[in-house]
């Protein structure tokens, strides 16, 4: 049996005109045939439904048939999808390593349209708290810094305490070298020099880190920037994602980690990376698995200079 006839088969229970008695004899129809074709108009005759219905029945099998082959091609979405839309677009996010999915990031950053800084003054706030003293038993309250950075290298540090008065600390112009006043050079090669500087990063990756660290607490950088920061990350042995994580409710990231020993101390050190503008969102710090210093960056960005 053919396709056509399983069909017809199977839709003819739901066929009100397939159990029609009242058929015109054939004169009847000849009479009607003859009348159509020499009036062009509706007599107001009887009018016999027979193919309008078998046509209504043969869209709703094809409209049946349609939905149960679209069933049959596409994918159960998962249930995420059904809530919460994705976003436009995104970079890797699967089990690729640490190396692989930072410079996926930074690739991906690069194709996006890059706009100008709002002007030369950089901006970088950062909550930081840190545990000190011998055996780690004070610990520091949670604090603000806030620096200024102008174009000729001169800075403004701001740092705020809980129930205390802002301190303010101008420093001048004129650091040459790598410091977090030097300017960043131009260019992805000229930057990682300048940014390695010092530092053997397969030797002394936890220096490395450290340099990252220093950097991203002080300076805002471009999109560009971020993009040639990430590359020179990709470069630091032994970085391992650890998977999404967050920074208070509206700040999420993936999580990369390196572990050190130090002084016979097992030395975690986490950054937190937001995949989709390649900005480097907190670093924490762990000793023997207990926290001993975090800092959460706040703003980055960049400032007209002020008239």
């Amino acid at each position: 049996m053919g396709a056509e006839e399983e069909l017809r088969r199977l839709l003819a229970p739901l066929d009100p005109a397939a159990r029609a008695t009242d058929w015109p004899d054939p004169a009847d129809r000849a009479a009607d045939l003859h009348r159509i074709l020499t009036t062009g108009t509706d007599t107001g005759g009887p009018r016999y439904r027979r193919r309008p219905v078998l046509a209504g029945v043969g869209v709703t099998a094809a409209v049946i048939t349609s939905v149960t082959a679209v069933g049959l091609l596409l994918p159960e979405l998962p249930a995420q999808h059904t809530t919460l839309p994705p976003p436009a677009r995104t970079v890797p996010v699967d089990d690729a390593p640490a190396p692989d999915w930072l410079r996926s990031v930074a690739d991906w950053q690069d194709t996006k349209p890059q706009s100008p800084p709002a002007g030369p003054v950089e901006q970088v706030r950062r909550e930081e708290w840190r545990a000190v003293g011998f055996g780690m038993v004070h610990q520091q309250p949670p604090h603000e810094t806030e620096v200024l950075h102008r174009p000729d290298g001169s800075r403004r540090i701001t740092v705020s305490w809980p129930g205390q008065a802002p301190t303010v600390q101008d420093t001048p112009s004129g650091s040459t070298g790598y410091s977090p006043a030097a300017p960043i050079p131009d260019g992805e090669a000229a930057f990682t020099a300048w940014l390695w500087q010092g530092i053997d990063v397969a030797c002394e990756p936890a220096a490395a880190l450290e340099a990252v660290r220093n950097l991203v607490r002080d300076r805002a950088l471009t999109a560009r920037q971020r993009s040639w920061l990430l590359r020179a990350l990709s470069q630091v042995p032994g970085l391992h994602r650890d998977g999404p994580a967050g920074d208070g409710p509206s700040r999420a990231g993936e999580l990369l980690s390196r572990v050190d020993e130090v002084a016979g101390r097992r030395v975690r050190h986490t950054l937190l990376i937001n995949q989709y503008d390649a900005r480097i969102l907190r670093y924490e710090e762990f000793s023997d698995g207990a926290k001993v210093a975090y800092e959460s960056y706040l703003v980055s960005t960049h400032l007209p200079l002020a008239g």
